[in-house]
């Protein structure tokens, strides 16, 4: 490990930088690594949770907005989970890894993936979504005047897409404080 220390201090001393802690280094990829676990762990069961509740709730064999209302809510879920499971961070033993090419393209692929998600699939999930709720709300809300349907669609409609704005900048936010530095060090290290 302490060769592996010494040829990342020299790389980067020729790219012209300081010596960055390579030790800090790996406990924030490492960090990045488990932190994307846990959130898929989350995701997967949270996820899986609301469909089964939805399936409970809503009377899918009675009516078609209610199978459709799935089909879209299902479709999202679908969406969500397979993005979330196309992003894969492998784990790092040591300093060797820092200095191998292949591997800190991987990282970094997976690190933009993670943002890219983050910035266009969870729209596409949020549209999905507030089809799907709203069709639910055609049946269960029928017997309301079509004014009330109206602003009953609209309102939930707007509280679901600034709610999924709100939730999506603050991820973003974090994304800059926590990835973004760890991409340019990436960048400048497979550069180098």
């Amino acid at each position: 490990m302490a060769d592996d220390l010494k040829s990342l201090q020299e790389l980067w001393q020729r790219g012209g930088s300081g010596a960055p802690d390579a030790l800090k280094l790996l406990h924030q990829l490492n960090a990045l690594r488990r932190k994307h676990r846990m959130e898929k762990i989350g995701l997967f069961v949270s996820l899986l949770t609301t469909m089964a509740v939805l399936l409970f709730i809503l009377p899918v064999v009675e009516s078609p907005y209610f199978a459709a209302a799935m089909v879209f809510i299902g479709l999202a879920v679908v969406l969500i989970l397979w993005q979330a499971y196309q992003i894969r961070f492998q784990p790092l033993n040591g300093a060797r890894h820092l200095s191998n090419k292949a591997f800190l393209e991987s990282y970094l692929q997976n690190m933009e993936k993670k943002v890219r998600f983050t910035r266009k699939t969870m729209w596409v999930y949020a549209i999905l979504l507030t089809l799907g709720l709203n069709l639910a709300y055609l049946e269960a809300i029928r017997s309301i005047p079509t004014i009330g349907r109206v602003l009953i669609h609209l309102g939930m409609s707007t509280f679901l897409i600034l709610g999924f704005r709100v939730l999506i900048q603050k991820r973003l936010r974090t994304y800059q404080q926590e990835i973004d530095p760890l991409l340019k060090t990436l960048r400048d290290l497979n550069a180098s």
